[in-house]
């Protein structure tokens, strides 16, 4: 496999901030009152009309780019669970990586020096990748030194070894670089990687949580709703809703009828994984109701 040379990125053929803001700028041109939008109109007609021939019924759909805004509507109004997703926001999905520059050997100096000079190395390609927009943030820590005296099969100790290492992270928002970049550093013997951690970004994570705990207290309402409706009550009123665990306990009072949904936490996929996994945001909410 070719490698690109220390302190260099892959080269991009297509710009992904490009991308964005011709996306970006189509959905404002579509905002236009007279704007064309047969394109858009057929390929939802097409869509529900292909998903009405399948033998199941979906129980969820994630929706991408459809600026029109029609086919998530029409998918609810049959029962699912829609979840939209706008490109022109762009994904913000995150690998936080984590490396080891690790030497060791006979003498203290050249071990050493030799770790430097690997981890400068790994430093150079950190770099090239933060300026050109794929790693967020980089850190390196400093040189640990230290020495023992192994032993041998044979109960015998061995001279003194002396073994030097650097830890390095980074936040990569681009998957393709990623793998690119971990090809690069693993031809190094000197070179471990410790861990591969996929998680949202600050904003994204936020974002969905807000959406996931919105869709948490509706379900619990409409819990309680049907727990109303087989007893026979007419109205429902909510008395306290809060995260699981936050509702303060009134042992003397009446057991209320409550609601909870199980739905966040963040869930990142395994270590060493290249590709982005799917990551579940769960949220976890408790209610007491008030049916009349």
């Amino acid at each position: 496999m070719a490698s690109t040379p220390a302190g260099k990125a892959p080269p991009r053929i297509f710009s992904p901030t490009r991308r964005t803001a011709a996306r970006r700028r189509m959905v404002a041109l579509q905002q236009v009152p007279d704007a064309p939008r047969y394109l858009i109109d057929d390929m939802v007609e097409d869509v529900l009309e292909r998903l009405s021939f399948l033998r199941f019924e979906p129980k969820t759909a994630l929706v991408v780019g459809d600026y029109s805004g029609a086919l998530a509507p029409a998918l609810a109004a049959q029962g699912v669970a829609v979840t939209q997703a706008e490109p022109g926001a762009g994904f913000a999905e995150e690998a936080a990586v984590r490396v080891t520059v690790s030497t060791d050997g006979p003498a203290r100096g050249p071990v050493v020096e030799r770790a430097q000079e690997r981890a400068a190395g790994v430093q150079d390609g950190l770099v090239a990748h933060l300026r050109s927009g794929e790693v967020s943030e980089w850190s390196s820590a400093r040189v640990s030194v230290w020495s023992d005296r192994p032993w041998n099969n044979e109960g015998a100790q061995l001279p003194l070894v002396h073994h030097a290492a650097v830890e390095l992270s980074a936040t990569f928002t681009d998957a393709g670089a990623l793998s690119w970049w971990l090809g690069d550093v693993a031809e190094s013997d000197d070179v471990q990687v410790t861990a591969v951690e996929w998680r949202l970004s600050p904003a994204t994570r936020v974002r969905v949580e807000r959406e996931v705990a919105a869709d948490a207290v509706h379900v619990a309402v409409e819990r309680a709703s049907a727990y109303a409706d087989a007893l026979g009550l007419a109205s429902v009123s909510a008395v306290e809703i809060a995260d699981a665990g936050l509702l303060a306990a009134h042992p003397e009072a009446p057991a209320p009828m409550g609601a909870r949904l199980m739905a966040a936490h963040a869930d990142s996929g395994p270590s060493f994984s290249l590709q982005p996994p799917e990551i579940v945001v769960t949220s976890v909410v408790e209610g007491r109701f008030r049916a009349e």
